[in-house]
């Protein structure tokens, strides 16, 4: 058996106008000549087409300012996007790599047949290679999308360098969030009509209530002991390590009220 050298044919930028047309036999000879003739723009329009996001996309669509009004907030939202298309690279290249491998079994078993019996299993014969057509289309197909999100990966990587201008916690996500995610549930609550679904409104009042108490003036989130005691509301009877007794009977008195 053939040694597939899987990383050279997964980085191959394939030649798109030489596989499609040649491939649509089942066509009438009009149509064939049809596409014979635009096969070069065919080939360009193929190897343009856009599959994943562009760089303006990504900056007025996917990190717009109501959803992600803070700079810190479009950083993660970047980083986000760019760990999941690497996640997806890498399970791209594995369906390659099943598609590559199941290709070569498959010529095997085809030649075998013919070397065995031609005439007797033809018909097997003929669905192996249309199988096999398949297979290369997928494959030239899976290579194209696999090299497009390399580039919007690439992409989401140059973003997050540009954001990053040591104004924000670049390690721990939850840090801006109390902030970014306050701004948003009152650009969401904005947004909400007469006509508005009840329960939507219900939850986004939610948060924005929630975010509004939750939260200091400096945007940092407060634990619900704190933001209960800073408004004097009941606290529930909790017993923590680092809790002494007066703070433990404050909040009894609290709650008997």
């Amino acid at each position: 058996m053939k040694i597939v050298d899987y990383n050279k044919v997964i980085n191959h930028n394939l030649s798109a106008e030489e596989k499609i047309p040649g491939s649509l036999t089942i066509l009438d000879k009009d149509d064939q000549n049809t596409l014979s003739q635009i096969q070069e723009e065919l080939g360009e329009f193929w190897r343009k087409r856009q599959i994943f996001r562009t760089n303006t996309e990504a900056h007025l669509s996917v990190l717009n300012n109501s959803k992600h009004p803070t700079r810190a907030s479009k950083y993660w939202q970047s980083v986000r996007e760019m760990t999941n298309g690497m996640e997806q690279i890498v399970r791209t290249s594995f369906d390659i790599k099943r598609n590559l491998l199941k290709i070569e079994e498959t010529k095997l078993i085809v030649d075998k047949l013919i070397k065995k019996n031609k005439e007797k299993y033809k018909f097997k014969i003929l669905k192996l290679q249309i199988l096999l057509e398949e297979m290369e289309f997928n494959k030239i197909i899976r290579n194209s999308e696999i090299k497009d999100q390399v580039r919007e990966v690439k992409m989401w990587t140059d973003i997050c360098k540009d954001l990053d201008n040591g104004s924000f916690n670049t390690i721990d996500p939850d840090d801006h969030q109390a902030e970014s995610l306050k701004v948003y549930f009152e650009n969401r609550l904005k947004a909400l009509g007469p006509g508005s679904d009840m329960a939507d409104v219900m939850t986004t009042r939610g948060m924005v209530k929630s975010a509004s108490e939750l939260t200091d003036d400096s945007g940092k989130l407060l634990s619900f002991k704190k933001a209960y005691a800073l408004e004097g509301k009941d606290i529930p009877l909790i017993q923590e390590k680092d809790t002494n007794h007066d703070e433990i009977n404050t909040w009894a008195r609290n709650k008997k009220k």
